[in-house]
């Protein structure tokens, strides 16, 4: 396993297509940011835009767990004797690392700078800690379907389609006349949430429908990964 996770951390820190979507990510940001402000504090307003920048870890996802399909990598990891379940972990935590580097580190960068730089007191470090660990849940959460999509469809395009089509359908209901419900289970909405209520009351709804959601779906995925045909 730690062979496994060697390997995939330093593919990934050698993938170009990884660095030129997390400074899209970063500069996409700060753009949003000064497009206009949503909270009073810049690492709420930063946050507030992670939901809109989700479709970058779509086209991430469909490249870099799609794309071993086709390159034939998964197929060589079985083959030299690694059990698939740990090949199947080692590229879900490479790439729900990633996806948290490109979606909340700039937010994590906002928020050092709103408070030692512009000295914005909103929150102690207590709160900033919990509100940190909460948001790294949900894009935990917010990203995994396309894990799962990768694994499922085997290939860079119809991912990228499904995960899309998947990130379309989530707005819709976040702006339909169900959306107060859908907010509170719909990572995206939960973002959102967090940005308006800190430490929320609905904490308790965010563990249990993000970490099931997260090993549910991880599940789902690894019974379709035993059965696939990596050729």
């Amino acid at each position: 396993m730690a062979n496994l996770l060697r390997a995939e951390f330093y593919k990934l820190a050698h993938n170009g297509s990884f660095w030129m979507i997390g400074l899209v990510s970063f500069l996409l940001g700060r753009v949003l940011l000064l497009d206009g402000r949503q909270t009073s504090h810049l690492f709420y307003s930063a946050l507030y835009n992670v939901p809109l920048l989700s479709f970058l870890t779509n086209i991430w996802g469909a490249i870099w767990v799609g794309g071993e399909f086709q390159q034939g990598t998964l197929y060589w990891y079985v083959e030299a004797g690694h059990k698939r379940i740990k090949v199947l972990l080692a590229k879900v935590v490479t790439y729900q690392v990633s996806c948290a580097v490109v979606l909340l580190l700039p937010v994590l960068l906002c928020g050092i700078s709103g408070e030692n730089l512009v000295e914005e007191k909103v929150f102690s470090a207590l709160e900033f800690g919990i509100i940190s660990v909460l948001s790294l849940v949900v894009t935990l959460a917010m990203c995994m379907p396309t894990f799962f999509l990768a694994i499922a469809f085997r290939d860079i395009g119809r991912t990228l389609v499904a995960s899309m089509v998947l990130l379309f359908v989530s707005i819709f209901w976040l702006n339909s006349v169900v959306a107060q419900s859908a907010a509170a289970i719909l990572p995206m909405g939960q973002l959102r949430l967090l940005c308006e209520q800190p430490l929320p009351a609905f904490m308790p709804v965010i563990w249990v429908v993000d970490v099931v959601g997260i090993l549910a779906l991880f599940f789902c995925t690894y019974g379709i990964f035993r059965r696939s045909d990596l050729r």
